[in-house]
């Protein structure tokens, strides 16, 4: 049941994040540039749930709430890049954390129960953590593997397309990685292999990267998210990018095989 007094709908949110947006807006191009990178991203992450929300038998009080957790999920990466120039979080600060104080103290979730209210809050400050606390509310977890499914499904496709289609030389996108076509660490390539928690401090090729976001597919929740990450095609191109070891045969049928479950 959609709480009576919660009368804010995604389209609303939308329209709110742009004007929100705007007030971070850069006079130098390439700065600009990062800043409309990271709106577009938290549209399509609104898409991308729209979309597995199409394929799950998802209540609508939790689709809704997705839908405005999707919006909101990257509110702290503006304040992030005006400050420190970087969307690292080991280089400045934690983006889900710093979402959570900028949306708590906005009018940005003016029209929600503060129930749902509290949910949003919660999705922002958890979104990008590597492990989610145990007990977490039916709801909120629900919320959150819709929105980190549907964000790792973006992140995916835009991060492979400027490796493998342009020149991949953005320090801010690559994280500040360095590139040699026939490196990967070690420690990485295990991490993968044993579907562990793969720690972005010990990241430091561009493939180290690319075996990173290989990796996101054993932690999709929804066999929607796995339905369409197969269908854009990105981790098959990424795979086939990487070093053609014995290691990596193996490891493509890994991913190959969690896609298709």
């Amino acid at each position: 049941m959609v709480s009576n007094d919660s009368w804010l709908k995604p389209v609303q949110v939308a329209h709110r994040l742009r004007k929100f947006v705007a007030q971070y807006t850069e006079h130098e191009t390439k700065h600009q540039r990062h800043i409309e990178l990271k709106l577009k991203h938290s549209l399509r992450v609104w898409a991308a749930v729209q979309q597995i929300l199409g394929q799950e038998g998802i209540d609508l009080q939790t689709a809704r709430l997705a839908e405005i957790a999707a919006l909101y999920h990257d509110l702290g990466r503006f304040p992030q890049y005006r400050k420190y120039r970087t969307f690292k979080d080991s280089a400045s600060e934690d983006h889900g954390r710093l979402g959570f104080k900028v949306l708590r103290k906005s009018g940005l979730l003016y029209g929600l129960s503060r129930p749902d209210a509290r949910i949003i809050l919660q999705s922002v400050f958890l979104h990008n953590k590597a492990v989610l606390p145990d007990r977490l509310p039916e709801v909120l977890r629900s919320v959150l593997g819709l929105v980190r499914d549907a964000d790792k499904l973006d992140i995916v496709r835009v991060i492979a397309e400027h490796l493998l289609e342009e020149d991949g030389s953005s320090q801010v996108l690559t994280l500040g990685l360095r590139k040699d076509p026939e490196r990967i660490s070690r420690k990485i390539m295990h991490q993968v292999r044993n579907k562990t928690l793969v720690n972005y401090q010990d990241m430091v090729w561009v493939n180290d990267f690319k075996l990173l976001l290989c990796s996101w597919v054993f932690a999709l929740n929804y066999s929607a998210s796995r339905r369409i990450m197969a269908e854009q095609g990105e981790i098959e191109r990424l795979l086939y990018s990487l070093p053609q070891t014995e290691d990596m045969s193996e490891l493509k049928y890994e991913v190959f095989k969690a896609l298709q479950e």
